[in-house]
């Protein structure tokens, strides 16, 4: 009697989403590369998104893993706590976090201003 399907899809799910964040996390990072080597006044906030995202994904991968692996924790035993600590350290060489959230969002509003300042005014469309 084989294991069922339903208890491979709980395991499965999650590693798979831990997967394809940091897939999107190393193409974002390569994005924001190739704009820093390139345009660098253009897509500023990209670095930033790079960081904070990859962060975050990292973090959720130690977790996921922890659990999937039987769900000790963290703990000198556990083969994912260097990982996990890892991630933390990572962000904290890069930069503070939430500096770096509050410079994604002034760069969105900034963008979607000026993108709102060439519209024109909805009385003078009208006629």
């Amino acid at each position: 009697m084989g294991v069922p399907l339903g208890m491979l899809q709980g395991v499965a799910f999650p590693l798979v989403d831990a997967h394809i964040g940091a897939v999107s996390a190393r193409s974002l990072a390569l994005r924001a590369a190739w704009f820093l080597d390139h345009e660098p006044d253009a897509e500023s906030h990209l670095p930033a998104a790079a960081l904070v995202y990859a962060h975050d994904v990292a973090v959720r991968g130690t977790n996921v893993s922890a659990h999937v692996q039987g769900g000790l924790g963290f703990t000198n035993e556990a083969p994912t706590t260097p990982y996990f600590l890892r991630a933390h350290g990572w962000a904290l060489a890069g930069g503070d976090l939430r500096a770096e959230r509050r410079h994604i969002v002034e760069s969105e509003l900034a963008a979607r201003r000026a993108a709102r300042a060439l519209e024109p005014h909805p009385a003078v469309a009208a006629h």
